[in-house]
């Protein structure tokens, strides 16, 4: 269990760590910066589709961002709630399966994000260095924002470039890091249900061979574990909660916006590898999200078939009535939710896909 918990925290004391409280406030200090000189560059500069569509994409990104890291730090005790939640008794392995169901569980946590690392690395480094390539004299810097002083300067254009270097690096840890988290914690929640329908199909050994005391004692502990696994997705959807529900708004601009700039630049083009990337890291950033939520609907679903798999006829009346409760209650299946109204799944995946090709498709007209 300690190892899970390590796990899950890793990636938020990757960017939100106390050790490096200084250097997180200056990222911090340079992206809030950043973000407002986008906000000016949109009201100021904007004269086109094209033009807004290049900002846009990567103002909702700073723009999720602050927000993340504004809501993480506030947040601080729900998320230590969740991590005494899922260190409880209930949730430990107690035999060698339930080690490997865990572990299973874990391997997904951390090979997603390390995946999600790497993607995420590769395109920022090519959004910053495919301006430095450009053949041009002009100096370009790797993103559009208002400026209150003029690039003819080598110094200055060398420390506005600096400047996005660590507002892009300090916007792709916070997401990284919070994406990681959150989904984390869904995955979790399946860890928790699989374990749970393992203890579940062990029942009826224990009445077999007559070890009634223990017997209940296991089924008590198995509706109590069912409890709890309630109690730890209603924790876990406090804190992704107004996070996802911003992510989602983003996600569909920002899809929309980097489509419609793809559009605009052939396949050689210096500017496509970045843009296809930064369209990748999007898709996934919103899948991880919308997947995980889908498996723990799944796999909360599970429970009810497994009680109702089980040898129960063996059973007494009153240890049928305790499983009949447990079923009852597994009819309504755990659900994390976005805006407390919309349910993390595939559904909402789709929609906000179809959603951002329609408004691609009505930019395209409107530019033509």
């Amino acid at each position: 269990m300690r190892y899970t918990t390590k796990a899950l925290l890793d990636p938020l004391l990757f960017y939100y760590s106390p050790i490096a409280k200084e250097e997180d406030t200056i990222s911090q200090c340079v992206l809030c910066r950043f973000m407002l000189f986008e906000f000016i560059d949109v009201f100021i500069n904007i004269k086109s589709i094209d033009d807004f569509t290049m900002n846009s994409f990567m103002l909702v990104t700073f723009t999720n961002a602050c927000w993340r890291v504004a809501k993480i730090l506030a947040g601080r005790g729900k998320i230590l709630k969740v991590i005494n939640l899922l260190t409880s008794d209930y949730c430990v392995a107690v035999d060698k399966r339930e080690v490997e169901i865990k572990e299973g569980y874990d391997g997904i946590a951390r090979w997603n994000t390390l995946r999600y690392v790497i993607l995420v690395q590769i395109t920022v480094a090519l959004m910053l260095i495919v301006p430095l390539s450009n053949e041009s004299r002009k100096r370009i810097l790797p993103f559009r924002s208002w400026l209150p002083y003029d690039l003819s300067s080598l110094k200055l254009f060398w420390l506005s470039y600096v400047h996005q270097c660590i507002a892009i690096m300090a916007a792709a840890y916070i997401n990284v890091a919070t994406d990681s988290f959150i989904s984390g914690l869904m995955i979790q929640i399946c860890s928790q249900l699989d374990i749970l329908k393992y203890r579940l199909i062990k029942l009826p050994r224990l009445y077999n061979i007559n070890h009634r005391d223990e017997f209940l004692s296991s089924l008590t502990h198995c509706v109590l574990h069912h409890e709890h696994i309630f109690k730890f997705a209603s924790a876990v959807e406090s804190v992704s909660n107004p996070i996802t529900i911003v992510q989602f708004c983003a996600s569909a601009v920002a899809l929309c916006s980097s489509v419609y700039q793809l559009s605009k630049h052939s396949v050689d083009s210096a500017k496509f590898m970045p843009l296809i990337l930064y369209l990748l890291c999007m898709l996934f950033q919103l899948f991880f999200y919308c997947w995980y939520g889908n498996e723990v609907i799944l796999k909360s679903m599970e429970v009810r078939d497994a009680v109702y798999e089980m040898d129960w006829i063996l059973l007494d009346n009153n240890n049928k009535k305790a499983l009949l409760m447990m079923m009852k209650r597994s009819e309504r299946s755990i659900q994390i939710k976005s805006g407390y109204f919309i349910a993390l799944s595939v559904e909402p995946y789709i929609k906000i896909l179809k959603a951002s090709f329609t408004a691609y498709n009505a930019l395209q007209q409107i530019s033509n």
